[in-house]
């Protein structure tokens, strides 16, 4: 028997009620909900006091990256990273603001720009003199040492400042003149760039984008969101966001969503299956339209290893967020898309011609279909017999 809404009364608190999708029946233990109903909910309303729009996956998936797992390592467990893309002024550098404030800890923020240098983001040992007078040298922490991390404008760091984040993200741990730092949290890291400013940037690369968990994008504003902005930013002020725990706690479920919701043999392979789609369409006669228009191959490269572990997490922590201790077709499915949207490296000119061919203003919209079709075609085809 699970645990009604009725049972889960106990563990609300006063400030934030019930959750609204908590489900008829909860599909997991008391533990599991108390920790739903008193930190990840509270965590996820405050994202959407702050962020306006009502189709956003922002929120949510800045939520479900703090609790997911990504990459592993020998005594070091990564956290879901998250790249979001959108244009000026829709709350990008805001929302990777919010997550500190929450869980009571410092912010490090590294401002992507071109002439960036490792030490920027990594710190470094200066010169400096003791009480005595006498000379050492003294490490000046940079902001790949914060629990948080924003990363903004990821995509105007050099190809030599992007490798500095290497280390941090999959090991959590900081190389700095040969002695290597061991962070006492799994930092989560948060991306933004700016699709529509190609001056002064750089692709961001394959080794550093297979690390981040998600790639979201926002949603179109419509003259009601517009509308809702214009109210909101008058009152902005008075907005108050408190903390809801530390950063322990969120150490604690992150660890805790990892070791009790099940991944069982059948969606390991639904996910083994998907991947082998992705990674081969044309063998599994996936995109064949845009093969035809193309004339070639229209996927080089889609999912690594490193890929297939973070849809599983991904996947893991969606069912964590609905209740449930049991991963579901679903719960893989609603996640896919976002994080293998930009693991899947298209055939140079597909997507040009494409975003001409549909009349798109972008070849970022363009990919996006092509993404949405990719993943929709591969998730048929692992349900044929």
């Amino acid at each position: 028997m699970g645990i009604t809404r009725t049972e889960a009364q106990k563990f609300i608190l006063p400030d934030f009620g019930m959750d609204p999708y908590f489900p008829k029946e909860a599909r997991c233990g008391e533990e599991h909900v108390r920790h739903m109903l008193q930190v990840v909910y509270p965590i996820l309303a405050s994202y959407r006091k702050v962020l306006i729009g009502k189709k956003s996956p922002m929120p949510t998936y800045t939520a479900l990256g703090m609790f997911a797992v990504g990459d592993t390592d020998q005594g070091h467990r990564g956290t879901g990273h998250i790249w979001l893309i959108d244009l000026p002024g829709k709350g990008k550098t805001l929302l990777a603001k919010v997550p500190a404030i929450l869980v009571g800890c410092e912010v490090g923020r590294f401002q992507g720009v071109p002439d960036a240098l490792t030490a920027d983001y990594t710190g470094n040992y200066i010169i400096d003199f003791d009480d005595e007078g006498k000379r050492y040298f003294r490490l000046v922490k940079g902001p790949g040492f914060a629990p948080i991390q924003l990363i903004d404008e990821v995509n105007r760091l050099s190809p030599r400042a992007q490798s500095a984040l290497l280390e941090v993200l999959s090991e959590g741990t900081i190389t700095i003149a040969g002695k290597t730092h061991k962070l006492p949290y799994s930092p989560f890291c948060i991306f933004t760039s700016n699709p529509i400013e190609t001056e002064g940037t750089n692709p961001v690369g394959k080794a550093l984008s297979d690390r981040m968990m998600f790639q979201i994008t926002g949603e179109t504003f419509d003259a009601e969101i517009f509308a809702s902005i214009l109210k909101h930013t008058d009152t902005f002020d008075s907005v108050e966001l408190k903390q809801i725990c530390d950063l322990d706690r969120v150490q604690e479920i992150r660890e805790f969503f990892y070791r009790s919701v099940i991944l069982d043999d059948k969606i390991a392979m639904l996910i083994g299956r998907l991947c082998e789609r992705m990674n081969n369409p044309g063998r599994f006669h996936l995109l064949r339209q845009y093969e035809e228009t193309h004339g070639g191959i229209v996927v080089e490269t889609a999912i690594s290893g490193r890929g297939d572990v973070h849809l599983k997490g991904a996947a893991r922590a969606m069912a964590a967020f609905k209740y449930r201790n049991f991963i579901t077709p679903d719960d893989v499915y609603k996640v896919a898309r976002h994080v293998l949207r930009h693991r899947v490296v298209f055939a140079k000119g597909v997507t040009r011609t494409l975003q001409e061919e549909l009349k798109l203003n972008s070849e970022i919209a363009a990919r996006d279909v092509l993404i949405d079709t990719l993943v929709t075609e591969a998730w048929s085809s692992t349900h044929e017999t």
